[in-house]
């Protein structure tokens, strides 16, 4: 494309935030999260690997994700039922749990999951990571695995600054039961798509895009 000058779009990774206030149904809510991050063993652009939860509800929506993570509990990709397969390769595989274990070290504790599936096959067990800071690998680097790493916070300017503090801009979703507040959020955080409670839904009607090291231009839509 450069020794042609051909434009170019360029789709790229993501570390979207899903942020939950209060005063949800937090077993629903917990189980949307989990799919957000665990749906093809979070090898996807868009996935929900950064959970931010007030502070409030936050122990019991890591409970619920916890919980929920057995609906995905790693099976070959064929097996009727299966939810979630293995990753891409080895070299992904080990690339994950080399995250796991940065994170570990840098003093993250492991809610669930952190270690292989014991199975033949590149499985990575759904995984949760609290005690996180944002200077850690695990919060900065798209790590294309099933791992979410999950943080409090009590106000709006505080979860929406902790939202846009990454080099991605791809995604976000909201969860909450006041309209208002998810558009005050929606309207501060840096992000191509953001979602109101619901992660990863698509309208080929509507354009895709991110911000900054998520990718140029959009694809879909009209334009």
């Amino acid at each position: 494309a450069a020794k042609n000058l051909a434009s170019v779009t360029l789709e790229l990774g993501g570390k979207s935030p899903v942020v939950v206030m209060p005063a949800v149904h937090v077993d629903q809510v917990a189980a949307a999260a989990a799919g957000a991050i665990f749906f093809n063993a979070g090898q996807v652009c868009i996935a929900g690997s950064r959970l931010f939860a007030h502070r409030s509800i936050f122990d019991r929506m890591i409970e619920g994700v916890a919980a929920a993570s057995a609906f995905w509990k790693p099976r070959p990709s064929l097996d009727p039922q299966g939810h979630m397969g293995p990753l891409v390769s080895k070299v992904q595989m080990d690339r994950v749990m080399g995250y796991i274990e940065a994170g570990k070290r840098d003093g993250a504790s492991v809610a669930v999951g952190g270690d292989s599936a014991a199975a033949d096959g590149y499985y990575v067990n759904p995984t949760v990571l609290v005690n996180v800071k944002p200077g850690m690998s695990v919060v900065r680097d798209e790590i294309f695995g099933p791992v979410v790493v999950a943080q409090r916070f009590d106000d709006l300017d505080e979860v929406a600054k902790a939202a846009n503090d990454t080099c991605y801009g791809l995604g976000a979703g909201i969860w909450t039961r006041d309209l208002s507040t998810m558009h005050r959020l929606a309207a501060k955080i840096k992000a191509g798509t953001v979602w109101g409670n619901c992660h990863a839904v698509i309208d080929p009607a509507l354009p895709f895009g991110g911000y900054k090291q998520s990718g140029i231009g959009r694809e879909q839509g009209r334009q």
